[in-house]
């Protein structure tokens, strides 16, 4: 976009200050289009994470995993899950906050305004728990009514994977999702040495060509909490990083001169 301009002489009032001439063609004034067409690695800062190497999740933060930038569970080198995405009879809950909890775990809270007692102050709450650990992932989506009546609604969970080569994500590059394939309620995609499933008991799972939906038929009755839960797994048998196979636990005693600053790790 460019401004137009009149060639000529400016003077600045007050200064007796004469300007150099002023071409219309001056590319100062002129966005170069080209630049905005580069792909550019997406930003982190803006994104919540929890990691458990070699695995990890960048959420954003309305705590939904969602198919744009950086977002995603990511085991070693590859995005294994590009899209978790949750709804309550179709619409998104209201983020209200997203925070971590220790390094590998975080809490997203929502409120479901669409449900429950009319008025201003809503009644539903939605939680998800996140916990991840090497090579797995697991949720707890967790709904509490404070209505005074009872209501049902549909929770899905609408879920993508593209298998994204960690350097593809960062050149920003558009990645399309790879179609699942469900057998008895698990869904799994594959690539090479690595294999990825995801499993949620009691929900009806279903695929629509590259993309699947985890769901369930919920009844919360008045002051009624229901906790709903899914996982991701994946496995890499050509990993160069992995997971200890150990559960030890260290204990490490610090001693210092001052009895306040004593205690254990």
């Amino acid at each position: 976009m460019s401004r137009g301009r009149t060639q000529g002489h400016r003077e600045v009032e007050g200064a007796g200050v004469t300007a150099d001439p002023i071409d219309s063609t001056d590319p100062i004034d002129t966005i170069d289009t080209a630049e905005h067409d580069r792909r550019l690695q997406p930003w982190l800062h803006d994104l919540v994470v929890a990691l458990a190497a070699p695995t990890q999740v960048w959420c954003g933060p309305d705590g939904q995993v969602r198919a744009q930038g950086a977002q995603g569970v990511y085991h070693g080198d590859v995005r294994v899950l590009s899209r978790a995405e949750l709804t309550l009879d179709g619409v998104e809950p209201v983020p209200v906050l997203v925070s971590p909890d220790g390094a590998s775990r975080t809490v997203a809270v929502s409120v479901a305004r669409q449900l429950g007692d009319a008025g201003p102050d809503p009644t539903v709450r939605v939680e998800r728990r996140r916990a991840v650990a090497p090579g797995r992932v697991d949720e707890t989506i967790v709904l509490t009514s404070s209505a005074r009546t009872a209501l049902t609604t549909r929770v899905r969970i609408g879920v993508a994977a593209d298998l994204a080569p960690i350097d593809r994500v960062k050149s920003g590059d558009p990645v399309a999702p790879l179609s699942p394939s469900l057998t008895g309620g698990t869904l799994a995609w594959s690539a090479l040495a690595l294999a990825v499933e995801v499993t949620a008991p009691g929900a009806a799972v279903s695929t629509d060509g590259d993309s699947a939906n985890l769901a369930w038929e919920v009844e919360l009755g008045p002051g009624g909490r229901v906790e709903l839960a899914w996982a991701v797994h994946a496995r890499d048998e050509a990993a160069v990083v992995v997971g200890p196979t150990s559960g030890d636990c260290w204990d490490v005693d610090v001693r210092v001169d001052d009895r306040r600053r004593r205690r254990s790790f």
